[in-house]
């Protein structure tokens, strides 16, 4: 089974912004996979299903934290212990100030790129042996503030080209699970040009 996890702060005044691209993502992925995201367990609200792609099909697990962004770990780690899935099967979605809106990446084993969320799932798991599916938010102009930047809402001439994101973002992630990273790698789009 792999284990999809969006990041985003759980509470309405969160919905719809910058830094809830990840819970957006699941979202997206839950209509599109047809995957009900409708259990509470271990802090993250889940939602397990098969999905297919050409003859095959696998087992997956869409997952959105309870907790704040920045205390994701917690939740993280509470579900990777009752699970016992191999880290490797995880990927984490979440928000990106260095891409491009729009762009679209994804890596394995490396550092937090001074995302919070990301730095308190290293943290809790001791670790960052797990994938990582990076989607562009870009960087606010110089006089507005990197916090209340990525805390509003997503405008919307943006919200089409996230629609185009999300659907390379998809692709990449059947690619990852049904033939593995090096597929994945290569259907990264750093520019955010569609």
């Amino acid at each position: 089974m792999h284990v999809i996890i969006g990041l985003g702060n759980p509470e309405f005044e969160f919905l719809g912004t910058r830094h809830n691209i990840g819970f957006d993502f699941i979202n997206f992925l839950s209509k599109k996979w047809k995957i009900k995201i409708d259990e509470i367990k271990w802090r993250n609200e889940i939602g397990e299903g098969e999905i297919f792609f050409e003859d095959k099909k696998k087992n997956v697990l869409l997952v959105k934290p309870l907790t704040y962004m920045n205390i994701s770990g917690e939740a993280v780690n509470e579900l990777y212990k009752n699970l016992k899935i191999d880290l490797k099967n995880y990927v984490i979605v979440h928000d990106d100030l260095d891409l491009p809106v729009g762009g679209v990446q994804f890596i394995f084993n490396r550092g937090d790129g001074g995302h919070n969320g990301v730095k308190s799932i290293i943290n809790n798991l001791n670790s960052n042996q797990f994938f990582r599916l990076r989607i562009g938010i870009g960087r606010p102009p110089i006089d507005i503030d990197p916090i209340n930047y990525v805390l509003s809402p997503v405008p919307f001439h943006d919200r089409k080209i996230y629609k185009k994101a999300f659907n390379l973002a998809e692709d990449i992630l059947k690619s990852f699970i049904f033939y593995g990273e090096q597929r994945a790698v290569s259907k990264s789009n750093k520019k955010g040009i569609y």
